[in-house]
């Protein structure tokens, strides 16, 4: 893992694309646009992928000018949002950020400068944390304040070349999309390097995704599925 105390070169001259999935996103989404906006080395764009939002999503997402863009789509879910995401942006680095979670300034630019840094990396994460949205007074979950080596879209910086290689997310799937994604990654040897520090926060509230039944059974989709590529190609038969 890389520390935040480590001297980093100057990530001068990377263009960075966000790209924000949403649906009916209006109580959090200019919270985590303002997240973005404010990072320390200003991205290129934020691309708000707005799956169908009937609420005031839109509204506040033009509210912010340039760099922001809203993109005004047919309800197709987050991951085909994330994918056009990734189609309409001009970066050569990309983001994702849920459009209710939130992004600490220096995200951006420590792992730019890590990336930069070293050569053999070419997808950056950060730890983040968990926090119950202020709104939610009766909402309690267990590990509501650990830490997390955040393995997520939502705290990924990769080369928008090397995101492309491996492919789009799958867009069958409506919560973990990011997991096999990531096994996919791995599978082309993809190296990915962890910050060791938290740059990133995770909003909990009544509707997170994989709290949701339909998000459960993905994940228990994703399971089943990584576990029979293993035992491909072990030579095992799928269970």
């Amino acid at each position: 893992m890389v520390s935040l105390d480590e001297k980093m070169p100057n990530s001068s001259g990377a263009q960075v694309s966000v790209i924000v999935p949403v649906r009916n996103g209006a109580r959090y989404v200019g919270e985590t646009i303002a997240s973005i906006l404010a990072q320390t080395v200003p991205p290129l764009e934020v691309l708000i992928m707005d799956d169908a939002s009937d609420d005031e999503t839109a509204t506040i997402a033009k509210s912010f000018g340039s760099p922001v863009r809203h993109f005004l789509l047919k309800q197709r879910g987050a991951a085909a949002a994330r994918n056009s995401g990734v189609d309409a942006a001009k970066g050569n680095y990309l983001s994702f950020l849920d459009a209710d979670d939130l992004w600490l300034p220096e995200k951006t630019e420590r792992q730019l400068d890590c990336l930069i840094g070293h050569a053999a990396s070419r997808v950056a994460f950060c730890h983040m944390e968990q926090f119950i949205s202020p709104e939610i007074k009766e909402l309690s979950i267990a590990d509501k304040d650990k830490v997390l080596p955040g393995f997520s879209s939502c705290t990924m910086l990769i080369h928008a070349d090397v995101f492309r290689s491996i492919g789009s997310f799958c867009e069958n799937l409506r919560a973990g999309e990011f997991i096999e994604w990531f096994s996919r990654a791995r599978d082309a040897r993809i190296e990915p390097v962890m910050l060791s520090d938290i740059l990133a926060r995770r909003r909990i509230h009544k509707s997170n995704q994989g709290l949701t039944n339909d998000g459960r059974q993905d994940y228990l989709r994703i399971a089943k599925m990584l576990i029979d590529k293993k035992r491909t190609a072990e030579g095992k038969p799928s269970a």
